[in-house]
């Protein structure tokens, strides 16, 4: 099987893949993660519905399969001894899981049962380091008892300096005529997870992001409590003040929570249902936790926008808006709410995400999040800023109800005092 899969490497897939890999790839001296990938069946392929996973057996003189921790002082001891080889020798298991083709095997949910059908591939073959190309011949049993032993298995790892989302792509396909009766359809898979380096980098990212999620916390509450402490010594700041503006804040607060809690409960509601099913079958459906997420993201929104109702009560108010709110409370405020677009703008562009991404801090559960809103946002909530501060310092004459009284005569009295 290894030497069939090196010549079918040589001859057909080596050429096919030489000119599309660039950058380093997995080698004999990196960990047994990085050459352990999960995958699930890409539908514009003809193979159906699905998702797996492959562990390696062996990798060079190594053997990985079992304890991780074991397998990664394997890796050290041969490491020496394989970086030399121009093909590393492999064995993987492939684990199968098909599900049916009108369901999205990434969104399986726990609502109601499916059974499913699950088929082991055991495979050898051939890993070029130098162009992250993995292929190998594999056998799977079938039913009757027979092994059918004609799988072609490629894998094109992506490159670990690779910025794009997605851990590689691969084909597994049959080497028999379409007339056999274990021919199957080709199947496109599309490979999802991290190396070890991206980890370790993503680890030192959430670490990060905590820090930023608690200062961007506790800021608001600072600010607040000076807005406070202004309107007690300015009784008209309190009068001036827009209740509209103060409800938004609270509820935008307070909605997080109350949000978070029920989606708690319907993933442990759902979490019990599971318990009770066959350890064989899937649980699909829609997912609840979607409908809170979506609520969560629009109070975000709403956040960001909170001076809005403020600038327009000055607006139309009669009289002159004075210095009614706190500089510290919507300069700080708006800096608050747009630095997680910012930072998202940023991080788009260093960092690799996984198909299950673990943003702590500018995530799409607590606002919205992309090029357009990250552009959008920060500006928005700047101007309204910047009219905030045009309102409190030019008074009257930036308020449309000064405008419309503008032209009118002033009544004085013309009796003469005696």
């Amino acid at each position: 099987m290894v030497d069939e899969a090196k010549e079918r490497y040589f001859a057909d897939v080596l050429r096919s893949h030489r000119n599309k890999t660039k950058g380093r790839f997995p080698a004999a001296t990196y960990s047994y993660h990085d050459f352990e990938f999960r995958f699930y069946m890409d539908k514009k392929g003809n193979g159906g519905s699905g998702l797996g996973e492959a562990h390696p057996v062996t990798i060079g003189s190594a053997m990985l399969y079992g304890d991780r921790l074991a397998a990664d002082a394997s890796f050290s001891r041969h490491a020496e001894d394989d970086t030399e080889l121009e093909l590393l020798t492999v064995s993987y298991n492939i684990h199968i899981r098909h599900v049916p083709p009108n369901l999205n095997p990434m969104r399986l949910n726990l609502t109601s049962p499916v059974a499913i059908e699950e088929r082991v591939v055991t495979a050898e073959g051939v890993y070029d380091p130098e162009t992250g190309v993995l292929c190998m011949i594999g056998c799977q049993e079938v039913d009757g008892g027979s092994t059918d032993c004609r799988i072609l298995i490629t894998v094109q790892f992506a490159s670990l300096d690779a910025k794009a989302q997605g851990h590689g792509r691969g084909v597994i396909s049959s080497l028999r005529p379409k007339a056999d009766p274990l021919f199957f359809d080709k199947m496109d898979v599309v490979l999802f997870g991290m190396y070890a380096e991206q980890v370790a980098e993503s680890v030192s990212r959430m670490d990060m992001e905590s820090v930023m999620l608690v200062v961007s916390t506790t800021l608001p509450c600072v600010f607040t409590a000076l807005q406070i402490l202004r309107a007690k010594r300015s009784p008209e700041a309190s009068a001036a003040t827009s209740i509209t503006m103060l409800v938004v804040l609270a509820l935008g607060y307070a909605a997080p929570l109350v949000i978070g809690s029920e989606a708690l409960f319907v993933s442990r509601g759902a979490g019990r249902r599971a318990a009770l099913e066959d350890s064989l079958a899937v649980c699909v459906g829609p997912e609840p936790a979607t409908l809170w997420e979506d609520l969560a993201s629009s109070v975000g929104l709403a956040l960001d926008m909170f001076l809005l109702p403020q600038v327009a009560m000055n607006a139309f108010s009669g009289g002159g808006a004075g210095a009614v709110v706190s500089p510290w409370f919507y300069v700080g405020g708006t800096v608050v709410r747009a630095t997680p677009h910012v930072y998202d703008a940023i991080r788009a562009r260093g960092y690799v995400p996984s198909v299950t991404p673990s943003n702590v801090y500018a995530s799409p559960r607590d606002d919205r999040f992309g090029v357009a809103w990250d552009v959008a946002m920060p500006c928005g909530a700047a101007l309204l800023a910047v009219l905030l501060f045009l309102q409190q310092r030019l008074g009257a004459a930036f308020s449309f109800g000064s405008r419309r009284r503008s032209g009118e005569y002033e009544m004085v009295s013309t009796q003469q005092q005696h």
